[in-house]
This record gives structure tokens, sequence and C-alpha cells, in this order.
């Protein structure tokens, strides 16, 4: 409930909700500021308590994510820009993750053909007489 001023029996503004958090029972409450007190005297309200105040209320939880943002809202052009970049990077991710896996094949492949060589020179000594001898 919000701060109450002895002897009166008003109803408060809500200035701003500030943040929200969950309940062991999964309720969501929001800390809500009210229009003319100071930010200490914000209280705790569940969604019910706020029912007076919509528009403010869906506009926090579109800016923190716990709603579908409404068509034509900021939040809502913000949400789909937001998309179109993670697909992008989603899309540089592919590319980089593909690069890697090139070069791992070429590493692969340079490998084989180096134990290739390495198996072809032990056949060479083995022809030789299994002698090997260093130059110096």
């Amino acid at each position: 409930m919000p701060p109450r001023r002895p002897y009166y029996d008003e109803e408060f503004e809500v200035a701003q909700v500030r943040e929200h958090r969950r309940l062991p029972d999964g309720a969501i409450q929001y800390l809500v500021q009210w229009t003319g007190y100071p930010t200490f005297a914000s209280t705790w309200q569940s969604e019910a308590d706020l029912a007076n105040a919509p528009e403010r209320l869906q506009a926090y939880k579109e800016a923190a994510g716990l709603a579908v943002p409404r068509a034509g809202s900021v939040a809502q052009e913000v949400a789909e820009v937001v998309v179109e970049e993670e697909v992008e990077d989603d899309d540089d991710d592919n590319e980089i993750e593909e690069e890697i896996e090139d070069q791992e094949e070429e590493q692969e492949q340079e490998m084989e053909v180096e134990e290739e060589v390495m198996d072809e020179d032990e056949g060479e000594d083995e022809e030789a007489g299994g002698r090997s001898c260093l130059l110096q």
C-alpha cells in the first residue's frame, strides 16, 4: 500500500514503476514511486494494486521485457530492431563457424599429407636396410 498520511483517505498517483521482483509463489510485485513523495518512500505493490495506472505498468513491463509490446509503441519498434540485429548477428556467427570448420578441415588434410610423407620416408629407410644416418 502506498504511504498514508494520518486521517487522510486519498488515492495516490503512480509517478514511476521502478523495478520488479518475483515472490516465491510466482507473483510479481512492482516497486512504485509515488507522485509528490521522495524515492525512499517507494513501496512494493501487486499488479492488482496498480489497476488505476495501467499505462505506467504497461510501459514498465515493455521496458523490462515482461510483456509483449503494444502495436505501434516505441517498445515494439525497439523490439523489432533488436530482433533484426539478432538475426544479423546469427548470420555473422554462422559465417565465422563455417570459416573455423574450413580451417580445421584444412589442418586435418595437411596433417594427413604429412603422415603419408612420413610413412613413405619410413618405408624407404626400411628398403635401405633399416639404417639411417644424420649428415653433419
